[in-house]
């Protein structure tokens, strides 16, 4: 048998290996906290929670406004009210999520579509090495910006208890709209285009 040499031993601690660890423990942490608030009562219409099967005739008086500070992949410090003035979809993700995966097709179409009309759709990654959420974009060719939230505190603070949830904000910066799981062509055409014309 062949000793490992305390290189060997300590790479693990210092490579790829342990951003993996820390990040699948930030995970579980995540999802414990989620299990946690989704094993509780909720009161779904005092949350304005609205389903994709859900029609724009259901929209709820929109409240206050909405803002929150994280960083981006890069680590800058941004800010929601830094894109006020524009329609943001706020879009909670994971890359090891499949549905979550399955939905950037055609969010990404949509944001580039009318990001000249001013719409931005904007990723948060949930419980996530910032350089993994950075290399999932580059691969898949993804444009729209990425900020991150790890623990998923929006998530709580919104009461949104699954991946992926969307929320949308108008140009005032209230909430129009949340939704829990992906997201149809038909959300986006129902619900997002009538903000860009108001």
């Amino acid at each position: 048998m062949t000793k490992s040499s305390p290189e060997q031993d300590t790479s693990f601690w210092t490579g790829i290996g342990f951003r993996r660890l820390v990040a699948g423990i930030t995970a579980l942490a995540v999802f414990g906290v989620l299990l946690y608030f989704n094993s509780r009562p909720v009161n779904r219409q005092s949350a304005s929670m609205v389903t994709p099967q859900q029609t724009a005739t259901s929209q709820p008086t929109r409240v206050p406004m909405w803002d929150f500070e994280v960083k981006d992949l890069d680590g800058e410090t941004m800010k929601l009210s830094d894109l006020r003035g524009q329609v943001v979809l706020v879009n909670f993700w994971a890359s090891w999520c499949p549905p979550c995966r399955d939905e950037m097709p055609l969010l990404q179409d949509f944001y580039l579509e009318h990001r000249e009309d001013g719409f931005v759709l904007l990723g948060i990654n949930v419980s996530e090495d910032a350089d993994d959420a950075a290399a999932f974009m580059e691969v898949n060719g993804y444009q729209f910006p990425v900020w991150r939230d790890p623990p998923g505190n929006l998530l709580i603070e919104q009461g949104l208890n699954g991946l992926p949830a969307s929320v949308l904000v108008d140009a005032e910066g209230r909430i129009a709209r949340r939704w829990i799981g992906p997201l149809a062509e038909e959300d986006l055409t129902n619900t997002v285009l009538p903000l860009l014309l108001e």
